[in-house]
């Protein structure tokens, strides 16, 4: 009856009369304890990696429950039906992954139950009240997640083998002891913090999400992505750190950028997960918002404010826009860089470890440099990782002919709006500017 008359609140009409004070809930900052040990379930067909998962787990103060198949999973799952792990994880091999494999079927059997004729083993699942972490080979990893997608599963963290064992455990360790001690309202149930930005209305009081009087039917962490992209409208994009803390339970104690690289991968790979569930839930709406990558960065949000015209607000800032690419840069890039934004005056680009990453053999660790110059507006030039130019070069279209951008800050090149940049063969972005 609650649920009926919120959603009859909603859609009455009454949606622009709520506030729209753009604050998150506090998130919880309740320090994980260690002296617990960490029950986990390890799903593995594969009995080399489960004997090694087992023994390395167990010590660290783990109590560890081999399962090498879905009987023995399911098996020990009806045991412990009334008394959940503090995590699973489940070992993927293979370049392949099935409906009916077992790996997909505890999923389900986890989060929806089996709902069986036979008492003993009926079982309603663990919901989303028991973590779950897919191990993924690192040389099939962008296939595999391309299939979970496909399938609807969406486990809540990704290791990427491969891995160390002490971050897995930190991790996970970590991911248990926030979910375990984070409070989701009960700090703020006299407050309701409503969102709203064009179309866009969010409540976290009432659980629901609406779009132009429409309420969404989504998960409580497609709910707290959008909820935070919606807040952070008004910024050019929501830094991965940004999402992590307050979508995933996932804090860095050191920040993004002394983070392992096995940590932030987890992390982008299990953002882009979640973000493609809710992209999927937000098609209908497409004319009103959109969530975009924005390449190494994070995500921005872009909506309307006006429901008549009918198009999402074009972009307010300075960027480059993917033009043609090459099949392998289209495999490899993980973030669907289509959109670079320029969020600082002066950046790095390149394959390495640069303010924009390009991810493609041909594209030199450090590529090239943008730099914005006072009342002379933007330049570019060719840098290369030992300053000395680029393997495949830079180069500039522009007014049908192509030029070569010189090596060196001292040469840098003015672009203008429409100009394209050749970072390697068939690799072109148009700079936008509405400056």
């Amino acid at each position: 009856m609650a649920l009926q008359q919120d959603l009859g609140y909603f859609r009455s009409g009454l949606l622009r009369r709520i506030g729209s004070e753009k604050v998150l809930p506090p998130v919880s900052t309740a320090q994980p304890s260690h002296t617990s040990r960490l029950d986990v379930l390890i799903y593995s067909e594969d009995t080399r990696d489960l004997g090694h998962l087992h023994d390395e787990l167990e010590a660290r103060c783990c109590f560890a429950k081999n399962a090498p198949s879905y009987e023995h999973a399911k098996r020990w799952v009806l045991q412990r039906k009334d008394a959940p792990p503090a995590a699973v994880l489940i070992n993927l091999a293979g370049n392949t992954c099935q409906r009916d494999s077992g790996a997909m079927r505890l999923y389900r059997m986890i989060r929806q139950g089996n709902p069986v004729v036979n008492a003993k083993e009926r079982f309603g699942g663990w919901g989303l009240d028991v973590p779950i972490a897919f191990i993924l080979p690192h040389e099939h990893r962008q296939e595999l997640e391309d299939q979970l997608a496909d399938l609807e599963i969406f486990p809540d963290m990704f290791f990427i083998k491969p891995y160390t064992i002490d971050v897995l455990y930190k991790r996970l360790r970590a991911f248990v002891e926030q979910r375990r001690t984070k409070n989701f309202s009960k700090d703020n149930e006299s407050d309701d913090h409503t969102v709203t930005v064009g179309g866009v209305l969010i409540s976290p009081q009432h659980f629901l999400a609406a779009i132009n009087d429409e309420v969404l039917a989504l998960t409580e962490t497609e709910f707290k992505f959008l909820h935070v992209m919606v807040s952070r409208s008004d910024k050019l994009f929501v830094s991965f750190e940004e999402l992590a803390y307050n979508v995933l339970d996932w804090k860095l104690p050191d920040g993004w950028e002394k983070a392992h690289e096995l940590e932030k991968e987890s992390i982008r790979n299990l953002l882009k997960a979640h973000k493609a569930n809710l992209a999927k839930k937000l098609k209908p709406y497409e004319k009103w918002v959109v969530i975009k990558s924005v390449s190494g960065r994070g995500y921005r949000l872009a909506t309307v404010e006006d429901d008549d015209t009918q198009q999402v607000t074009p972009v307010e800032f300075t960027c480059l826009v993917l033009h043609k690419s090459s099949k392998e840069y289209a495999h490899l890039s993980a973030q669907h860089a289509d959109r670079l934004g320029l969020y600082k005056d002066n950046l790095s680009i390149g394959s390495g470890d640069c303010d924009i990453i390009i991810p493609h053999p041909a594209i030199s660790r450090v590529h090239a440099q943008m730099i914005k110059k006072e009342e002379a507006g933007w330049h570019i030039c060719d840098i290369g990782t030992h300053g000395n130019g680029s393997t495949n070069g830079t180069h500039l279209y522009r007014d049908g002919q192509r030029w070569e951008i010189p090596i060196g800050q001292d040469a840098s090149v003015d672009l203008t709006h429409g100009d394209l940049i050749e970072f390697a063969p068939q690799i072109l972005y148009r700079f936008e500017t509405t400056a």
